[in-house]
């Protein structure tokens, strides 16, 4: 298989049409590529067989296989919307910088791969981006289980620097609200992800008052900036999307529907290194469940 950015390149001049918002940021960029001497090698491999990629889109090419259009969709949709989330506050620091290094390194299989993502992040970063028309495209181009995938990724680099500021906040909310994304969904996401954070250095979350968000008052004591949530289990009970009120038997219901909603089997065509990392809210939603029975003496 050849590399992700032969992969880019070949979106533009091996036959795979991506067409929209999205295929509209692949051509705004690839031209600053395909003039790059770091790529020389990339180019003469785009209409060759070694790669799998045909110059006229001809059949049997990679991007005629359903599973590896998806990863490359997912991968293409992340950058884009990452790079849209970094820059929603104004300022692009070091720790999303990090974040996003690291979700490149679950999501590319290789080294050159993961240097590759990054080149095109960069190269997104100095771009308009249709926000808009990406979240849409993507709403159409993926299954609501890679999509919420995908927010869990953006929910990622909100905390990243500590600050999940309502720039972010209500700029994630509103990419949800157009991929189709439910408000609840998008709560659940930022509580599995405020109870993972609170006991780090990433303490000084502040969650937004929009879409999904929660507001933050002068009165919190620093336990407490966490979303709204504290130290408590508010949190676990937001995860499984139910209410304090909930009985033990709605409490388990919920928990077989958010278990079968975020199995990371529901990932698998994205690669094993994707499946993996979404175990981490496959392992939230098992960890909300625990507390909730603990705190109610549940079997």
């Amino acid at each position: 298989m050849a590399s992700f950015l032969g992969g880019f390149l070949g979106a533009i001049v091996g036959g795979m049409v991506i067409g929209g918002p999205l295929g509209a940021l692949v051509g705004a960029i690839a031209g600053s590529f395909l003039a790059g001497d770091l790529l020389e090698g990339e180019t003469k491999r785009i209409g060759g067989n070694s790669g799998g990629y045909s110059s006229g889109g001809s059949k049997g090419s990679a991007y005629e296989n359903s599973d590896y259009a998806d990863r490359y969709y997912f991968q293409l949709s992340v950058l884009a919307l990452m790079a849209a989330v970094m820059k929603a506050d104004g300022k692009v620091v070091k720790s999303e910088l990090d974040k996003v290094k690291e979700w490149i390194s679950v999501a590319f299989p290789t080294l050159d791969d993961q240097r590759q993502a990054l080149q095109i992040l960069k190269a997104i970063l100095q771009k308009k981006i249709d926000v808009d028309g990406i979240a849409t495209q993507v709403r159409m181009l993926l299954d609501i289980y890679k999509r919420r995938e995908l927010v869990r990724f953006l929910v990622g680099i909100g905390y990243a620097d500590g600050d999940f500021s309502t720039e972010e906040d209500r700029l994630i909310a509103h990419i949800c609200s157009l991929m189709g994304i439910s408000a609840r969904d998008y709560t659940s996401i930022k509580a599995a992800y405020s109870h993972e954070y609170e006991n780090s250095t990433h303490s000084s979350y502040r969650g937004g008052n929009g879409y999904g968000g929660y507001s933050q008052n002068s009165s919190q004591n620093k336990s407490e900036a966490t979303g709204g949530y504290g130290r408590g289990t508010d949190w676990a009970y937001t995860t499984l999307q139910i209410d304090r009120t909930a009985t033990n038997d709605e409490v388990k219901k919920a928990y077989r529907k958010m278990a079968m909603k975020y199995h990371p089997d529901r990932v698998s065509t994205l690669g094993e290194s994707v499946v993996n990392d979404a175990n981490k809210l496959f392992e939230r939603i098992n960890e909300a469940y625990s507390v909730i029975k603990k705190e109610r003496g549940m079997a």
